[in-house]
């Protein structure tokens, strides 16, 4: 899973146990037009966790008769 959000203090605290990776995005809204730029974007990557396996039911065959 990844998660995308701005790059602040709070957001590394609440994706910590993600694997973090901070790269600059262009912000196209911006009250200013000319204050548009630049900002950091965290992306935070969750790995797969394994599914334990489950273990066979042992099965005794039943005696007919």
């Amino acid at each position: 899973v990844v998660v995308s959000n701005h790059d602040t203090t709070w957001t590394r605290k609440i994706y910590q146990q993600a694997v973090l990776h901070s790269v600059q995005v262009g912000r196209s809204i911006s009250q200013k037009g000319s204050s548009r730029g630049k900002v950091a974007e965290l992306f935070a990557v969750y790995q797969a966790m394994p599914v334990p396996r489950l273990q066979q039911l042992a099965v005794t065959p039943q005696k007919a008769g």
